[in-house]
Parts: structure tokens; C-alpha cells; sequence
């Protein structure tokens, strides 16, 4: 991760946190004009792409038992959890 992309999110965790309490809301609406709002939103969906690129893709998983010849996914179904082995 990049350090302005660090740095937006430093930025934008506080947005986040202040918006729930009704004392920030007034200092918070006065920081946001059209202009910053239209930059949030912008710098978010490339950050949001960007972490979505990164994403390792998993391939859907019919769960029959077919398509399970080490029962992994039939021993996850009975106990409810997953167990890794190194």
C-alpha cells in the first residue's frame, strides 16, 4: 500500500467515527463541500479497486459430494468449522 494511499485513509477513518456522534456533525458538515465530497468518493473507488485487484479469485465450489473427493468440505458442513493443516 502506497503512503498516499495510507494517508487517505487516515483522512477518511475519522469521517467515519465523527459522523456517529451528534456533537461532530455540525464541525463535520461544514468540512465537506462539493468539491472535497466528489474527491472522497473519487480517492475511495480507487482504493477500492485497488484492493480488489489484489484479491486472490476463488472459484466457486458445488458442494456435492462428487466434486469433494477429500471430504473437506462434507467435515465442514457437519461441524461447522474449518480446520487448517500446515
Amino acid at each position: 500500500m502506497s503512503d498516499e494511499q495510507k494517508d487517505f485513509l487516515n483522512m477518511l477513518e475519522p469521517l467515519n467515527v465523527e459522523a456517529r456522534y451528534p456533537t461532530y456533525k455540525e464541525k463535520l458538515f461544514r468540512s465537506l463541500d462539493t468539491t472535497r465530497c466528489l474527491d472522497i468518493l473519487n480517492n475511495t473507488e480507487k482504493l477500492y479497486l485497488w484492493i480488489k485487484s489484489r484479491l486472490p479469485m476463488i472459484e466457486p465450489v458445488l458442494l456435492e459430494e462428487e466434486n469433494d473427493p477429500s471430504g473437506f468440505l462434507a467435515d465442514i458442513l457437519k461441524t461447522g468449522e474449518i480446520i487448517y493443516s500446515v
